[in-house]
């Protein structure tokens, strides 16, 4: 379970995977806090998409949670991935998304990208009053089972930001001067 953990962490944009048997609730909350953004993007690396009519190689029991937590989705693609896992990529309600699935079906997280206009009020508050002169480029909403994080891309006119939000805490995951 370690080993998968710390392959999650390293892989996916600051993630812990499922399982959180003997953690207490601040325990979950300081890993995701001091989890880095590494620079491959996204949890799983990917193979080529899946051809839509041929889902045979895709575990039933993801496509299955899929076809039941997205129903109104478009523009789905699956992908298997190089840890055996799988991901679809789709969009719903106009909004691009991406659910990832262990090699069983399990769910893991599921990734919004959107734009500043679609950050709730209150997250958006959160970051706007500390960095008030950074504009927003784009907002990645990580959804796990029990915790959703923002990853918030942000930049002003010297420097270009990353922060992190999960669970009310806010930290700066990355920084780079521009040239």
């Amino acid at each position: 379970m370690k080993k998968l953990l710390i392959l999650s962490v390293a892989v996916y944009f600051l993630t812990v995977i499922a399982s959180y048997n003997g953690f207490t609730q601040s325990d979950i909350r300081a890993d995701y806090t001091k989890l880095v953004l590494p620079d491959t993007g996204g949890f799983f690396k990917s193979t080529a998409p899946v051809k839509e009519d041929n889902l045979s190689g895709i575990n039933a029991r993801a496509i299955k949670d899929f076809k039941k937590s997205y129903k109104f989705s478009s523009e789905e693609r699956w992908f298997k991935t190089d840890e055996g896992g799988f991901l679809v990529k789709f969009s719903l309600n106009g909004i691009k998304n991406r659910a990832d699935y262990d090699k069983k079906g399990n769910w893991i997280a599921t990734t919004r990208y959107y734009t500043e206009k679609e950050l709730p009020k209150d997250v958006r508050a959160q970051v706007k009053s500390v960095y008030y002169d950074f504009s927003i480029s784009t907002v990645e909403e990580i959804t796990f089972p029990e915790h959703l994080v923002y990853i918030i891309h942000m930049q002003d006119d010297t420097k270009w930001m990353n922060v992190r939000i999960c669970d009310g805490e806010m930290d700066i995951m990355q920084e780079y001067l521009k040239q």
